[in-house]
């Protein structure tokens, strides 16, 4: 049987329910965007395999696309917990998690699974390295300060926010409103503008978009 052929893995399925090989089919209707199909295979296929690690992520993803996040977020928890070391489902979890604005220790938790499976993954760094400025509270006690003392050091306060704020990798994948509101939270005002920019390439609502926009503009004129 050819696996990359879905007509006969297809036909496959329809006479062995049990195959291990449900995910592979389950994928497959899944990147064509066939979530109802992907749906089934998944759920017949987890009846006789509960603890199958692919078929759960598959599932988790399909979860995903169909916009339930909650679910999907309970699917991956439970491939990361399997003791496999998943890095597409420790990956996707610490996204989900940030788009659904958990506690940022939760995140930090998620996104260092990442860095332990891969030492080298550039966005879990970025948002560590943001998560982590939380940790040094004299930054933020020192622009409360200089809000109140506007002359003399406007051109410094803004060199140094270009200067001294965390080189971030942001793609698409982590790119989300949860992302711009941490951002924002961290005084990251440049940075959470161009996360709002990547929004826009993947066709964020316009309104929600521009409004976070002008706030973050507003708040870049308050420092001034």
């Amino acid at each position: 049987m050819n696996l990359n052929n879905q007509a006969e893995l297809e036909v496959y399925f329809a006479d062995n329910f049990d195959t291990v090989l449900f995910p592979i089919l389950a994928d497959m209707y899944l990147q064509n965007r066939d979530l109802i199909r992907a749906r089934k295979v998944c759920e017949i296929g987890l009846g006789y395999h509960p603890d199958h690690v692919d078929g759960r992520f598959i599932l988790a993803i399909v979860e995903l696309e169909s916009g339930n996040e909650r679910e999907s977020e309970k699917l991956l928890k439970e491939v990361v917990k399997s003791g496999t070391d998943h890095l597409q489902a420790s990956f996707q979890l610490a996204i989900v998690q940030q788009s659904l604005g958990r506690a940022e220790s939760t995140l930090q938790k998620s996104w260092n699974k990442v860095l332990d499976l891969d030492p080298e993954n550039r966005e879990a760094k970025s948002i560590l390295s943001i998560l982590g400025k939380q940790e040094t509270p004299k930054k933020v006690i020192q622009r409360k300060k200089t809000s109140k003392k506007r002359t003399g050091k406007k051109t410094k306060t803004r060199r140094a926010k270009k200067q001294d704020g965390p080189q971030l990798a942001i793609s698409p994948r982590i790119a989300t409103f949860t992302m711009v509101n941490v951002l924002k939270n961290q005084n990251l005002y440049h940075q959470a503008l161009d996360v709002l920019d990547i929004l826009v390439t993947k066709g964020a609502d316009a309104e929600k978009v521009e409004a976070e926009r002008v706030a973050i503009t507003e708040l870049l004129k308050a420092e001034k």
